[in-house]
């Protein structure tokens, strides 16, 4: 195994325009400088108390005067509009990543603008940029832009705008604070693996679905289970298994016994409300990989080959990061494989929300900043199929990438990741040495895993 892994390693490192909206729907702060919202009747002050985040990212300053101005955090995920005549005179403006995103149900990035305190006679336009990742288990409608106020609750003013293809959403407001942005309602879970036979029980949690239906800028609550009035169906959209419905609000996925060919199933919940006064069905869908411990993969649609590791997964540092690697190899009689991979996970993918790595080509410079996957199925370690290929002399990285999530198992407090792969385009190559390699072709590679984390390095 030493001598296959040295092979396959030494392979890897050879190759909005927004519209006008009325005055309840802006953010002002009183004359404290805590931001009160619009007066809501027999409405009970309540919401979570949450940590304040701490500043992590990079700082981003601008001077904007009466003229107006913009600004954009440094990875372009928050920009804030300031309009002419919003502020009196020059003023030092700026914009930084936290290091969590605190707000209940929160997902992404977390930023705080400063300085705190500083009111516009005009409300800016504070517009957020949401990634596939941040759609997991929910949908774009349930999304929300909410800000910390003063008593470290979170409050969530009315959406100005909503664009889809170019995943941005916007709120206007004539303060600033720390700010993100959260799922009013997701799935829960919105991706779990589980043994073949076994089950997992899944619910709808919301932070406040009026939101949505009334604009209404109560702090945020802890998430809960949401209200029967909104749940219309559940359904097992795809892959085998049964789904059972033991309330409206509640479903249990139930795994066939044998791994299945379809991996992971998809179940749908559809919910049903309104939406800027429009009545919608709007669907939530969960992946549930069906899979003992390890990573299991086929080539070009062939049988799935299982193949576990005894040292699990491995975290190793690596800077201000850490890259996750593991080899595992078959444990079918008569069947030889052996699969190396390794990616690198920030502080952002260390929580428990859904990410996605596409390929990319290896250089010197991105060393243990890629994601990096080879197997082998022959007892010579040949051929090794991977990550990138050859057309007309050109090396390219595979289309596909892979996805992972951090779980941990309630029952044993394991921590896992679990996730899959595909290489569309995986390169097959015949390695004899040097700097010799024998481009043979491409063929489509996929697969999952449940990977515990069993050491730190």
């Amino acid at each position: 195994m030493n001598k296959l892994f040295t092979c396959m390693l030494s392979l890897v490192l050879a190759v909005s325009a927004l519209s006008c909206k009325k005055e309840s729907e802006i953010v002002k702060p009183d004359d404290s400088g805590v931001t009160t919202p619009p007066s809501q009747p027999n409405t009970p002050a309540t919401g979570a108390v949450t940590p304040v985040g701490t500043p992590a990212g990079e700082l981003v300053t601008a001077t904007i005067g009466p003229a107006g101005g913009t600004i954009r955090s440094a990875d372009e995920r928050i920009r804030v509009d300031i309009p002419a005549g919003a502020l009196t005179a020059n003023q030092t403006i700026s914009v930084q990543a936290l290091d969590k995103n605190h707000c209940p149900g929160g997902t992404g990035t977390a930023f705080q603008l400063l300085p705190h305190g500083l009111t516009f006679a005009k409300p800016a336009t504070i517009t957020m940029h949401y990634e596939e990742q941040d759609l997991e288990g929910t949908a774009p409608e349930l999304l929300r832009i909410a800000y910390q106020n003063g008593e470290k609750k979170w409050q969530s003013p009315v959406t100005a705008s909503l664009d889809t293809t170019a995943k941005l959403m916007a709120v206007r407001t004539t303060h600033f604070s720390d700010w993100a942005i959260l799922k009013s309602a997701s799935l829960d879970p919105v991706m779990e693996a589980i043994d073949p036979g076994a089950s997992v029980d899944l619910r709808v949690r919301y932070n406040s679905l009026a939101l949505q239906e009334e604009g209404e800028f109560d702090p945020i609550p802890r998430p809960g289970t949401v209200n029967d009035k909104y749940v219309k169906d559940w359904m097992l959209e795809h892959g085998s298994g049964k789904l059972i419905e033991n309330s409206t609000t509640v479903a249990t996925y139930v795994a066939p016994e044998r791994i299945p060919a379809t991996n992971p199933a998809v179940v749908t919940v559809i919910l049903s409300m309104k939406v800027n006064n429009v009545q919608k069905e709007i669907r939530l869908r969960a992946k549930i990989y069906v899979l003992g411990e390890g990573l299991v993969y086929r080539i070009n649609g062939g049988p799935w080959i299982p193949t576990t590791s005894a040292l699990g997964l491995s975290k190793v540092e690596r800077g201000s990061g850490y890259y996750m690697t593991v080899q595992t190899g078959s444990v079918t009689p008569g069947i030889v494989s052996s699969v190396l991979l390794s990616w690198p996970v920030t502080s952002r993918q260390e929580g428990y929300e859904e990410h996605s790595l596409p390929w990319k080509l290896k250089t010197s410079e991105n060393d243990l900043q890629i994601p990096v996957l080879t197997i082998t199925t022959n007892p010579s370690g040949q051929p090794i199929y991977t990550f990138h290929y050859i057309e007309n002399k050109t090396a390219y990285p595979s289309p596909g990438e892979l996805r992972f999530i951090r779980k941990i198992d309630q029952r044993t407090g394991n921590d896992y990741y679990i996730g899959s792969f595909t290489m569309k385009k995986a390169g097959i190559y015949e390695y004899s040495g040097g700097t010799d390699q024998g481009f043979d072709g491409v063929a489509n590679v996929e697969g999952f895993f449940r990977l515990r984390l069993m050491r730190t390095l």
